[in-house]
């Protein structure tokens, strides 16, 4: 559709929210495929992180996406990139996953990701194609010593994926828990969802007979085994829920029963 290759301009030219069929969807600097998998990370305006993996699902998205970063001038950066992993974890909570770096060279694309692991400590080197790389500087230590740092610098937020809800609950969640990273999933996608997002906390939608199979289909696989769930649901003892959330009030009478089973709790 029209739509969708509309939206992957407006990604890259740096549009931070949008919506296209077949869960195609952009939120900050994350352009998400089937609705919960991150295809790409925008690191600036001119560099970019996209993901190696196969995508979930056939798509033509990811070559329309690589298409218009060469018209933009980009290429892939081969190469070891350490500090990708530094930032994904930052900024999605993403281990294990493999990237690649899409910039207009390798000193651009250094930058950028420098910039964007710990902007707090990183030189201020700018923008141009002609700034030094942290690779010039020996006194800059090994690489292991910068993502160990910038790990420190950058503690990502907790992560509660909402699955099956509708948006307006997603919404309404995110005033529940400010200090996490509320994503939602889809219930035909979710179980692959957290094992790639890797969630804190997830919420699901348990009142429907499909809802109550994700609960044990979830529990079965290694990712759900230690991940705490709460069920949205008409009656009590959801099996596979640690606790259940009333269906009938607002996620903002929900607040004790989610904040009890976050880490920071």
């Amino acid at each position: 559709m029209d739509d969708v290759p509309s939206l992957i301009e407006s990604y890259l030219a740096g549009a931070r929210q949008g919506v296209a069929p077949g869960g195609l969807y952009v939120e900050g600097d994350v352009l998400y495929l089937d609705g919960w998998w991150q295809a790409a990370f925008r690191l600036a305006t001119d560099a970019y992180l996209v993901q190696a993996e196969p995508p979930p699902s056939s798509t033509h998205a990811i070559e329309l996406l690589q298409a218009g970063l060469v018209r933009r001038g980009l290429q892939t950066i081969p190469g070891e990139h350490p500090l990708v992993h530094a930032v994904t974890y930052a900024e999605l909570s993403l281990t294990g996953v493999e990237w690649t770096l899409w910039a207009s060279d390798a000193e651009r694309g250094q930058t950028a990701l420098t910039h964007r692991t710990a902007p707090e400590t990183a030189p201020d080197v700018g923008w141009s194609a002609s700034a030094p790389s942290v690779w010039d500087h020996p006194a800059a230590g090994d690489v292991s010593a910068d993502f160990a740092a910038s790990l420190q610098a950058v503690m990502p937020p907790s992560v509660v994926l909402a699955v099956g809800l509708d948006p307006e609950r997603v919404a309404e969640l995110e005033a529940v828990v400010p200090d996490c990273r509320v994503q939602a999933a889809d219930l035909g996608g979710a179980v692959a969802a957290c094992g790639v997002t890797v969630p804190h906390l997830v919420i699901a939608d348990a009142a429907t007979e499909d809802g109550r199979r994700f609960l044990l289909e979830f529990r079965a696989e290694a990712c759900g085994r230690h991940v705490p769930v709460a069920a949205v649901a008409d009656d009590a003892g959801v099996t596979g829920a640690d606790v259940t959330l009333d269906a009938a009030v607002s996620p903002a009478a929900w607040g004790d029963q989610l904040r009890a089973l976050l880490p920071e709790a």
